[in-house]
């Protein structure tokens, strides 16, 4: 990613492949504060209120001004991506739903 900055602007969608996306290769984001990407960005990320133009240019001008603040929200993207979203990590919940269904 050759952004300084990302920015997650979606509004709903749930787990969003792009900001996944986004974390796996460690940008630094910027996120519409809606419920679906604190679940996802967790604390690596900064938050906007949601679709005001205002909270947005001030999370990015604190961004561009803070190079050590971006680079924790990189590392702590790519981590969170790595432990929360990786392919094993997917295929062991879904096989943890199959085994508890097949018990049921």
């Amino acid at each position: 990613m050759n952004a300084m900055i990302y920015v997650q602007a979606t509004e709903v969608g749930g787990t969003h492949p792009a900001l996944v996306e986004a974390m796996r290769r460690g940008a630094c984001i910027a996120a519409n504060d809606v419920s679906e990407h604190p679940e996802v960005l967790g604390h690596a990320g900064e938050y906007c209120v949601k679709n005001d133009s205002a909270s947005l240019a001030a999370a990015l001008n604190a961004l561009v001004h803070a190079p050590e603040q971006r680079r924790r929200l990189q590392v702590a993207a790519i981590e969170r991506a790595r432990r929360l979203f990786s392919w094993d990590r997917v295929a062991d919940e879904y096989e943890r739903v199959f085994l508890d269904l097949a018990q049921r």
